[in-house]
């Protein structure tokens, strides 16, 4: 309950300069806000930068490498290896598989040839009545 009441103090903290910056008739600046806010999520744990407006971005991405531990990206090590399944060393295979055919297929079914003469759309009378038979009503 009490931390709580801090983060909501905190926030409120951040929201009311943020207000007062935006007002003409206050002398708190936008860099003051910005300041107030950063400090604020700092407390918090939260990693925050403030950045000199008219540096360069190289400068920027070197003040946020240095904030940076020292270890904290790890080198990735590969965890899997590529396995050549495919060498050929020239002797018989030690399968005997029949020869590539069409044997045990089975024939095309005749209602896939009908339904191929019919693609226009409209049911057929008998698909129809079926549906309306099933459902109450046809499609």
């Amino acid at each position: 309950m009490l931390s709580n009441l801090h983060l909501h103090a905190a926030e409120l903290k951040s929201q009311g300069a943020a207000e007062a910056a935006q007002d003409p008739n206050s002398n708190v600046t936008p860099q003051d806000a910005q300041h107030v806010m950063a400090s604020e999520l700092k407390k918090a744990g939260v990693a925050a930068y403030e950045f000199d407006p008219n540096a360069s971005p190289e400068a920027k991405a070197a003040q946020a490498r240095s904030h940076v531990p020292p270890g904290f990206h790890h080198d990735k090590k590969p965890k899997a290896v590529g396995v050549v399944t495919d060498i050929d060393d020239g002797t018989p295979d030690q399968y005997e598989l029949p020869a590539p055919g069409t044997g045990g297929a089975l024939p095309p079914s005749p209602t896939a040839a009908s339904s191929l003469a019919q693609a226009n759309g409209h049911l057929h009378q008998d698909d129809r009545t079926r549906y309306e038979d099933r459902v109450g009503w046809a499609p």
